[in-house]
């Protein structure tokens, strides 16, 4: 059987914030689950931005 794409999705609201806490439970939960993260998104991204500007290209 064919694994799925495995897209890991780590978002911070600001420069004052990071993206390890989340990196960690994500390499945890994959390890745990035996998957492969195919891409890694790390995204700074305020909630504050019209959902125009919130755009992952």
């Amino acid at each position: 059987m064919q694994k799925s794409s495995v897209y890991a999705y780590l978002r911070k609201s600001t420069d004052d914030q990071n993206t390890k806490a989340q990196e960690l439970a994500v390499r945890q939960y994959t390890d745990r689950e035996d998957l492969r993260v195919d891409q890694w998104f790390d995204v700074e991204c305020s909630s504050r931005r019209s959902t125009k500007e919130r755009r992952i290209d």
